[in-house]
């Protein structure tokens, strides 16, 4: 199948003379990075109102004063996706030399935790 071209009456201003597809990326782009504003903003929203954020910092403190902590609480209560992130936020690693881990029973629930930290 054959494809026509119809060139007469392009213009020569450099916006119209830009591919198409170097316009969009850049209308890509923009939308993209207020996307992730947005995302942002939704996020915090949503770390604000789990039921551990009110005891960030006695977790803190605990973990600080003790060289082990065990911390229970509800299904969804943000413990495994919020406290690896409160540790590393009042640094507690050290490139090179500490690390944050956190184990799941299931590889399915390891990667989607570990997904779920890393948009946040």
């Amino acid at each position: 199948m054959a494809r026509q071209v119809d060139f007469q009456g392009t213009s020569t201003d450099t916006a119209e003379a830009q591919p198409a597809s170097a316009r969009e990326a850049r209308r890509t782009t923009k939308k993209t990075k207020q996307e992730y504003k947005d995302q942002a903003l939704r996020l915090r929203a949503q770390r604000t109102s789990l039921p551990i954020y009110s005891a960030r910092s006695a977790i803190i403190q605990s973990v600080q004063q003790n060289p082990t902590v065990v911390i229970v609480g509800e299904t969804g209560s943000g413990k495994t996706t919020q406290i690896p992130q409160y540790l590393v936020e009042s640094g507690f690693t050290e490139y090179g030399r500490t690390a944050i881990a956190v184990t799941q029973p299931r590889r399915v629930a390891a990667t989607s935790i570990a997904k779920r930290v890393a948009e946040e």
